[in-house]
């Protein structure tokens, strides 16, 4: 999995998005960015912001809850220009590099709107914080079921296995059973 440098991640200060041409770029997958910045610089493009919207995410990474970023917008990131003239530059420039795996988007050399922008941003500030609190579960732990029939019950953990499948033991309707679900459905306990 290729990691997006945070020069990429980072969501441009006020000043830059207002003062600068802003363009949708289809980079297909992550590792394309590099490539992307590599052709702006090659042609020459004097002043130039690229961003790639992230949001984080747990994830399971060899049995144990990760956060990692992922794309807001899977394949595309934008591109800030100053220059009007620097888009078509880099356009051709681009194009040539990539082998036609990326190019900026549209026919034109009209810039995403302002209105479109602020869209994003609100996207971004929605998806800024992950859903649920980092934890890294083992067995005998202490969890709570968040979801499915059993939602809100305690449990201890009994058993994990590497397909992130969890076994849990837990008191239901006055019986203990055995419950198995994926380590993404259990939050560990508060004290």
């Amino acid at each position: 999995m290729f990691k997006i440098p945070n020069k990429f991640k980072a969501t441009p200060d006020i000043d830059k998005l207002q003062e600068m041409l802003w363009y949708v770029v289809s980079v297909g997958v992550p590792k394309q960015l590099l490539v992307v910045e590599s052709s702006l610089k090659k042609c020459g493009v004097p002043d130039y912001c690229l961003w790639c919207p992230t949001y984080p995410e747990y994830t399971r990474l060899r049995n144990q809850m990760t956060l990692i970023d992922r794309m807001l917008y899977p394949g595309y990131c934008f591109l800030g220009l100053r220059e009007l003239t620097d888009i078509l530059n880099a356009r051709g420039h681009l194009n040539g590099e990539s082998d036609g795996k990326c190019s900026i988007l549209g026919e034109t050399t009209a810039p995403i709107s302002r209105e479109e922008l602020e869209q994003v941003l609100s996207v971004c500030a929605a998806y800024s914080s992950p859903d649920r609190p980092f934890s890294s579960i083992k067995i005998g732990d202490n969890v709570v079921i968040h979801s499915g029939p059993l939602s809100g019950i305690p449990a201890t953990v009994k058993d994990m296995r590497k397909n992130g499948k969890i076994t849990l033991l837990a008191f239901f309707l006055n019986r203990e059973i055995t419950v198995e679900t994926t380590i993404l459905d259990v939050v560990c306990e508060e004290d």
